[in-house]
């Protein structure tokens, strides 16, 4: 408040930041209002062990086009003898695992719920890359997130049991919009369609399940999940899931933003296409000048994947994505990469993940 601001101060020269110590992966295309912007949650040790810390491990929030569009639920505390209410998985961007997220957050220095960490980085220009991984009691989680052409994100969940029992499984998102704030959520059959005055969200979840349903749910007003403390004040805000059944299904999830009202173009809404497969989950993501291809894929999942098209796709990897219209390529856990049996990408045996732009 009393810093002269200096005229001539220009915005920072980088745009993606990791911050593997304090625990936060920052995505962004640029400083403007209309630029994409993410961040995704990863703290350990002393960055997390603080009094207001929250359950989150693995989450994160998302803004486009001058608005906020994947929020962060605050610091709701009606009660003062305890904790937030907002202060548990729930209240977050997450997978939970039969409702749940990592163990539960204690009082004072009881900080409950396990480190995360990020890790496995790429900072390029038409594709940068970070990872965070935390212990669940159940599984490992482990979300990689992919900013592809400044323009989308492509998230990957991959889970990695301590059992092989079935459980339900929630890929969580809480809406910047809805019940007391301005906008609307229209449940869709792939996922949440965020609408804002400037900016708005298309959610695309599949996971290697057979199915994965699109619900809200149940709301009680000012109560978890749906409640926030934010600062346009305390109330409600909508809350989806998109749910499947089985032993440890991964997911894979695009966050397509677009500019509100416009209807072609750069900034116009993403054509995302879901591609059947075995044991995983695809999609086409087609924009004004480009065309990719998003699969994740279990341990002992098919090695090979027909497009639309007929094109094929080849890889060992967990997760990779591909530019069918230029050389844009990504694997994560994997050796190869080909398309119609042309490599397009290779990898060594200790490499977890590997890009070309």
């Amino acid at each position: 408040a009393y810093v002269t601001p200096n005229p001539d101060a220009q915005p920072p020269a980088w745009k993606n930041r990791f911050l593997i110590d304090g625990g936060t992966a920052n995505f962004r295309s640029g400083w403007q209002s209309d630029d994409r912007v993410l961040v995704l949650m990863g703290e350990n040790g002393s960055a997390r062990k603080t009094l207001h810390d929250h359950v989150d491990g693995t989450s994160f929030v998302m803004g486009a086009y001058g608005d906020l569009l994947v929020t962060d639920t605050g610091y709701y505390k009606p009660d003062v003898r305890n904790n937030a209410v907002t202060a548990n998985a729930p209240s977050h961007n997450l997978i939970l695992i039969d409702g749940k997220g990592a163990a539960e957050k204690g009082l004072l220095n009881d900080w409950g719920d396990r480190d995360a960490f990020i890790e496995n980085t790429i900072d390029g220009e038409n594709l940068s890359y970070a990872e965070s991984r935390q212990e669940y009691d159940s599984a490992q989680i482990t979300r990689g997130v992919a900013f592809v052409r400044e323009r989308y994100f492509v998230m990957a969940d991959r889970l990695d049991p301590e059992e092989t029992t079935s459980h339900e499984y929630r890929y969580r998102i809480h809406a910047y919009a809805g019940y007391d704030l301005d906008g609307e959520v229209i449940l869709e059959t792939h996922g949440p369609h965020i609408k804002r005055e400037n900016g708005s969200l298309q959610v695309f979840t599949a996971s290697s399940a057979e199915s994965t349903v699109v619900e809200e749910p149940p709301y009680t007003p000012l109560y978890v999940p749906h409640v926030h403390s934010l600062i346009s004040g305390e109330g409600d805000h909508t809350v989806t899931d998109s749910v499947s059944t089985g032993i440890a299904p991964d997911f894979l999830t695009i966050l397509a933003p677009y500019k509100t009202g416009t209807i072609s173009g750069e900034h116009a809404p993403l054509s995302v296409t879901p591609i059947e497969c075995s044991r995983g989950a695809a999609w086409l993501i087609e924009g004004e000048e480009h065309l990719d291809i998003a699969w994740i894929r279990e341990n002992d999942a098919p090695t090979t994947l027909t497009l639309p098209s007929g094109d094929t796709i080849e890889t060992d990897a967990a997760f990779v994505l591909l530019g069918l219209s230029d050389s844009l390529g990504f694997l994560s856990r994997g050796s190869y990469l080909k398309r119609n049996g042309e490599s397009r990408l290779t990898a060594d045996a200790n490499s977890q993940i590997t890009a070309t732009e």
